[in-house]
């Protein structure tokens, strides 16, 4: 019979510096290589998403996301939602980032550091809108988008 040992945490003798985590818990990833575009002026899903449950309330989530956008006019913005609050994460109506340009594929990563405050599953996943009711393309060129949530303990 092989030996097994199981333990929740590991904590140094002189015990977890003051703000240190205590490592990576979980990590979970969505992907699509789906194209999608709008011309909304509101933001609308692209269809990437991931869905984590976090082990701890007191746990944050790093998300990691990478894609590839194009537009044909204006601008486009992207946001994370999430379905812990309802809304957006960043607190800005402007969205995480914007891009100009005309039928250009252009990489559209952003990260951020999210506390939840809860252990049942929260559901991320990226928006985008045009500002002016051109055309965006979120996966643009059917490029593969990703999200990436890691649990990190507090």
């Amino acid at each position: 019979m092989a030996s097994q040992l199981r333990v929740d945490k590991i904590v140094p003798v002189d015990g977890i510096p003051t703000g240190g985590g205590g490592g990576i818990i979980q990590v979970v990833m969505g992907e699509s290589d789906t194209q999608t575009d709008t011309t909304s002026t509101s933001y609308v899903d692209c269809g990437l998403s991931a869905t984590i449950t976090p082990k701890f309330a007191t746990s944050k989530i790093l998300i990691l996301v990478m894609n590839t956008v194009q537009q044909n006019s204006d601008r486009t913005r992207v946001t994370l939602h999430c379905s812990a609050t309802g809304g957006t994460i960043h607190g800005s109506s402007n969205g995480l980032q914007a891009y100009e340009g005309n039928a250009i594929n252009m990489a559209c990563n952003l990260s951020y550091l999210h506390s939840p405050n809860t252990t049942s599953a929260v559901t991320y996943k990226l928006q985008y809108l045009n500002t002016g009711g051109g055309s965006s393309f979120l996966q643009a060129a059917t490029h593969k988008g990703s999200i990436t949530l890691i649990e990190v303990s507090a």
